[in-house]
């Protein structure tokens, strides 16, 4: 099953965060569980997040 995705890509912030995750050498992007992951060899950030409330996750805004 996939991941909905849970992002906008015409977010400032993520094209900030892009901009500086991106910078590092050899890092690349990709779709993990539905938000932006960077990565090199291994993942070192993800865009976005959620907290569970009442067994239901909910996104920080």
């Amino acid at each position: 099953m996939s991941h909905p995705i849970m992002f906008d890509d015409a977010d400032p912030v993520l094209r900030r965060v892009r901009e500086i995750a991106l910078a590092f050498p050899d890092a690349a992007e990709k779709v993990s569980h539905g938000r932006p992951a960077f990565y090199t060899t291994k993942v070192f950030a993800y865009y976005g997040g959620s907290v569970k409330v009442d067994g239901v996750y909910r996104q920080h805004q």
